[in-house]
């Protein structure tokens, strides 16, 4: 009996992630996009165990997509802007938060989806506001200008 009670104990610690503020992470996160002409699709991402895996969920047919953003190990959250051209993805390895901004097209047609920027607060934490037209409010505990220098330019 005693070791049933160690591995239920166990079994209730091993899939909490956690970052630098202890918040608790979403295992399956969606938000709808447009696909074709499907305008209930979703975008997925699942985190499982330090990697997580993208999804499309849509009336033509559901699947994973093969290629899928090179963010840290567990995906926070992500944000697609209005006009769905841009992807924000903010991410977090060894309790380390980075915001990288990808090409949504790129994503949905299985191609390599380049980050066209990335917000690296460290040691500093950064989160999401949301999106303003097509540029992206965020907030942050550090001057994150002085640590991306392409901040100063795009």
């Amino acid at each position: 009996m005693k070791i049933v009670n160690y591995f239920l104990v166990g079994l209730l610690y091993l899939p909490v992630n956690s970052w630098a503020s202890h918040e608790i992470l979403s295992g399956l996160q969606c938000t709808s996009i447009s696909v074709e002409e499907d305008n209930n699709a979703q975008l997925c991402v699942i985190n499982l165990f330090g990697e997580t895996e993208w999804f499309i969920f849509s009336n033509a047919g559901n699947r994973r997509l093969e290629i899928v953003p090179n963010s840290m190990s567990i995906v926070s959250e992500f944000i697609v802007s209005p006009l769905q051209q841009y992807v924000a993805i903010n991410s977090v390895g060894e309790g380390h938060p980075i915001i990288d901004f990808i090409e949504l097209k790129n994503l949905l047609d299985d191609k390599e989806p380049n980050i066209l920027m990335s917000i690296n607060p460290y040691p500093g934490v950064v989160n999401m506001v949301g999106w303003v037209g097509e540029r992206l409010l965020i907030t942050s505990d550090s001057l994150i200008s002085d640590k991306n220098q392409t901040l100063k330019t795009e």
